[in-house]
């Protein structure tokens, strides 16, 4: 779920990444592009549970303009000193926090959180601000169109998993509109090319987000899957390799 999703996302970056506008699905067209512009991620409010994301869920303003500070990652963000680092297990508690406020109403469990760490420590990120964790990035390795389904143990990775699944991008509302959440999904992007294709579920009207980094529709997910991650998510897809 991409939180800013991508894909979250939670991918749908084939992540479930959403981008979310305070509660609002985002608007077609220019429109679209100019609503993802003034926010890096927010979700409906809904539920309390959390969800995968299935897209970054995110809408990301990364400005680049007088005051840009270096993170300790090396990465320039404009007026923020949190950056980005490999996820470790005493940060799933937090994880978990940040996944109740982003994806109030798809539930996923710690238990899942934790396995995807296990199974694939190189895709799972956090967004560290103040020694706390203010966000994350859950990405792994799947069969060609074949994204898990939400709050689902894997047991394993598939030995012929060649596609890399951006499951879910989130940041807390303070950490958006500073251009954190295009690090994060680049740090992906950059494992990703490991991979045949990286793959993500857009929900929310976040497609037009995706296309920014070259991901496009696909059909080889049938609309009874992606039925879960709500109307009009779309499966999406990218070629990493020539």
């Amino acid at each position: 779920m991409a939180e800013y999703s991508a894909g979250f996302s939670r991918p749908a970056f084939s992540s479930r990444a959403k981008v979310y506008q305070q509660g609002q699905a985002s608007e077609s067209g220019s429109a679209a592009t100019r609503a993802l512009d003034q926010c890096d991620v927010s979700h409906p409010p809904q539920r309390r549970h959390r969800h995968i994301s299935k897209m970054p869920h995110f809408c990301s303003r990364a400005r680049h303009s007088n005051g840009l500070r270096v993170s300790r990652s090396g990465d320039e963000v404009n007026g923020s000193t949190a950056f980005w680092r490999q996820m470790e297990q005493q940060d799933l508690a937090g994880v978990l926090k940040v996944a109740d406020v982003v994806h109030p109403g798809l539930p996923e469990r710690l238990e899942v959180m934790a396995e995807r760490l296990r199974l694939f420590p190189r895709g799972c990120l956090v967004l560290e601000d103040a020694q706390r964790v203010a966000g994350y990035a859950i990405a792994h390795p799947i069969r060609p169109a074949e994204p898990p389904a939400l709050d689902t143990l894997l047991g394993a990775l598939a030995p012929d998993a060649t596609n890399f699944y951006m499951h879910d991008v989130a940041l807390l509302p303070r950490m958006r509109g500073c251009g954190l959440a295009p690090l994060g999904v680049r740090r992906l992007l950059d494992v990703a090319r490991s991979y045949d294709a990286a793959c993500l579920i857009a929900v929310y009207g976040t497609p037009v987000y995706w296309a920014r980094y070259g991901f496009e529709p696909s059909s080889r997910v049938h609309r009874e899957k992606l039925a879960a991650y709500g109307e009009g998510a779309v499966f999406m897809e990218k070629r990493t390799t020539v």
